[in-house]
């Protein structure tokens, strides 16, 4: 059976007989080519795509950067320069306040524990109740002798005001060095210049000393020196220094003191501070205090 003929502008396949539109060149159902049309030219088939060209290769020599001209080259400018005034030389000084480091806190503590300091403590208790027997002995009847009585009550409280004085050489600068709890680091290049009697004045840091001889005999001349201090306020018992505090030397360049040395600081310039909640300087007679 032939499939009707369609509207005027398809053609048939003369190969499968299906009617194509005059546009198509090949069949839409066999897939062959059609005829061409009478006065038209064949359609030529589509050409293959052409191959992308590869790139060019790079070229094989850089040239330079061109080189500045002679005449453009420039010095660089020179640095501007500012006039010193003229002062003072600057020396190489330093200060500062920390709290005892625990190296010094053991060694402080390690001087209570010594055997030279706890024995003459001892002692000096012993001996001080043992006074203090006597005279209750005596309130309560007991027949003495007066000179008897008087000998050893004021022999034992002798002996015992020196025992006690032994110990609480050590213990004293001790107990008040760890009851304040800051020591002020000082570095600096001294000058000594003599003054009263067996102390020198020692300028260090701009804080004024007064040292007897065997501390200004461990300082440097000439050179940095390193001392740690710790002040204590005014001293019973010591030459009146007016304008000066009794500060306590614990360590001279990296050498701790044992115990620490007795001096005298400027108290305009070199007392320390006190660390918040520190407990003050305990109270200490000659040989009581508590003991340990």
């Amino acid at each position: 059976m032939v499939p009707p003929a369609p509207a005027a502008e398809k053609r048939p396949c003369p190969y499968c007989g299906i009617w194509n539109s005059y546009e198509f060149a090949y069949c839409q159902r066999c897939g062959r080519q059609l005829p061409p049309l009478e006065g038209a030219a064949a359609p030529s088939p589509a050409p293959p795509p052409a191959a992308a060209a590869p790139p060019p290769p790079p070229p094989s020599y850089i040239p330079p950067p061109p080189i500045a001209a002679p005449a453009m080259w420039q010095a660089a400018p020179a640095p501007e320069t500012y006039a010193v005034p003229p002062g003072p030389e600057a020396v190489d000084t330093s200060m500062s306040e920390r709290p005892l480091s625990e190296a010094e806190s053991t060694h402080l503590r390690g001087l209570l524990n010594k055997q030279p300091v706890r024995l003459p403590r001892f002692l000096a208790g012993f001996v001080a109740f043992l006074s203090l027997g006597m005279v209750a002995m005596g309130v309560m009847g007991l027949p003495f002798l007066p000179t008897e009585f008087s000998v050893i009550v004021f022999g034992t409280g002798f002996i015992s005001a020196i025992l006690g004085g032994v110990s609480q050489r050590t213990r004293g600068p001790v107990l008040r060095v760890l009851s304040r709890g800051v020591v002020r680091e000082v570095w600096g290049v001294p000058s000594i210049t003599p003054a009263r009697g067996m102390y020198s004045t020692v300028r260090l840091a701009g804080i004024d000393f007064m040292m007897p001889k065997p501390l200004t005999d461990k300082l440097l001349q000439g050179r940095m020196n390193r001392i740690a201090y710790v002040d204590s306020g005014p001293s019973k018992g010591r030459p009146a220094m007016p304008g000066y505090v009794t500060a306590w030397l614990v360590d001279s360049n990296g050498t701790l003191e044992s115990p620490p040395k007795a001096c005298f600081v400027s108290e305009s310039s070199g007392k320390v501070p006190s660390l918040p909640g520190a407990a003050p300087a305990p109270a200490m007679g000659p040989f009581m205090g508590g003991f340990r």
